[in-house]
């Protein structure tokens, strides 16, 4: 199944143009990829080559998958999933906000979400962290 697919990254500047920096520094297989947006733009990054680089399989398993994403002036950065497919979902990189060690998530307990591929039901999500540095 391919549910997950495209993923992307959406990353918008604010009022000053920027240079974005991404890159997986434990050498996960993501290509280093460097953007220049404008004021007030948003610039996506499609991510489906490298799906494999970057998301964490097996669960409960701690990865070097890691992606570090920099720029030199503030940044919004949303990591998409089946974008543009039946079920969509955009998630918010927090940067300093995700800092901390007590989190709390939405989900759902009325609906079975297991399936052929995923019996036993689940949640979970994982804590990226975003900083603004000089390039």
């Amino acid at each position: 199944m391919n549910d997950d697919r495209p993923i992307l990254f959406r990353i918008t500047s604010y009022q000053q143009p920027c240079t974005v920096i991404i890159s997986q520094p434990a050498g996960g297989g993501l290509l280093t990829q460097t953007l220049s947006l404008a004021a007030n733009t948003t610039q996506s990054i499609d991510l489906t080559t490298w799906i494999n680089s970057i998301e964490c399989v097996p669960g409960d398993v701690i990865q070097n998958k890691g992606i570090k994403i920099i720029s030199n002036n503030p940044i919004a950065v949303y990591y998409e999933v089946n974008a543009n497919g039946p079920n969509p979902e955009m998630f918010a990189l927090k940067g300093r906000n995700s800092l901390g060690n007590e989190f709390y998530i939405s989900s759902q307990n009325i609906l079975d979400n297991s399936n052929l591929y995923n019996p036993v039901p689940f949640s979970s999500f994982i804590l990226w962290r975003l900083k603004t540095i000089p390039v």
